[in-house]
């Protein structure tokens, strides 16, 4: 059976960990043997109990707190790139022991409420064509933030989305708490959000073949553990400002001649926050209840 090591980070999951991690344990068992390694850091809840007591009753099962490493690292793509160098870590320096195939990336934030047996055999059957390969979301695959593929989403969309703002400043001679205002002010913004990153939020089928990317995450990722041996997620400079952690892993593994893809047949997610924001509606609602709550 193909051993496989699940990694990712944990922070204020207390209420939904040992759910998550019994639910990818009854879903991934048969086909793969697993072992768990999470990174726990500034959670203010019970994460770190139940990280411990998870490691008591789970053969295999081990993660690491990092404490509060906030004040030294108040960018948040910052704590999770050090944070997931910890993991990078951890299987150089364990693989001679255990002998991993696969690292499985899981963000235990709920999106992966529906991944399944049946996708993640799917990914398996095609090993000999990829190093990493990521989920699908449906109707509309939303990690735009990681996402770099030719013809679809090249450069970081949030540096875009703050280039457009400053070469399009929003100018208005109503009042600022008026109604009128804030529809101006909606559809100013609006329209190069939806221009740089809703309309990249596009629907893959399931039935369509792996989309090569040269990024991607979307909460749920396999990969085979030389990816891990070779890169990690120190910055490179690859992109000016702060950028997806996720993006540096990718770009040193394609250097060293890896090939990653998205599965289509995998998916992890239904409807969810992040795919809503793609429908006008809720993002006008949304931006309506900050406006009158500023």
């Amino acid at each position: 059976m193909v051993n496989a090591l699940i990694v990712g980070t944990v922070r204020d999951v207390a209420p939904t960990l040992a759910r998550d991690v019994n639910t990818f344990i009854k879903k991934f068992s048969p086909l793969l043997e697993l072992n768990f390694f999470l990174v726990e850091s500034d959670s203010i809840d019970s994460s770190v109990s139940e990280l411990a007591n998870l490691k008591r009753n789970l053969s295999g099962f081990n993660y690491v707190s990092l404490g509060r490493i906030q004040d030294n690292l108040p960018q948040r793509i910052e704590r999770l790139r050090f944070a997931r160098n910890v993991y990078v870590n951890y299987i150089r320096k364990y693989q001679k022991e255990f002998h991993w195939d696969l690292v499985i990336v899981i963000d235990f934030d709920e999106v992966n409420k529906r991944i399944n047996t049946r996708g993640v055999s799917n990914s398996l059957r095609k090993m000999q064509i990829w190093d990493a390969v990521f989920a699908n979301q449906f109707p509309f695959y939303y990690d735009i933030f990681a996402l770099r593929a030719d013809g679809w989403a090249e450069p970081d969309c949030y540096r875009e989305i703050e280039e457009a703002k400053l070469e399009n400043p929003f100018i208005h001679l109503r009042k600022k708490r008026s109604m009128v205002y804030f529809l101006d002010l909606f559809i100013h913004f609006d329209r190069i959000r939806k221009k740089l990153l809703y309309s990249k939020m596009k629907s893959i089928p399931p039935w369509q073949k792996l989309v090569p990317v040269k990024s991607a995450f979307g909460g749920f990722g396999i990969y085979k553990v030389e990816v891990f041996l070779t890169s990690n997620y120190d910055a490179q400079g690859i992109e000016p400002g702060v950028y997806c952690e996720h993006v540096d892993l990718h770009f040193s593994s394609i250097e060293k001649g890896k090939k990653l893809y998205i599965n289509p047949a995998m998916v992890n997610s239904f409807f969810n926050e992040y795919t809503l924001n793609k429908l006008k509606i809720i993002r006008f609602l949304k931006e309506l209840k900050k406006f009158y709550s500023a």
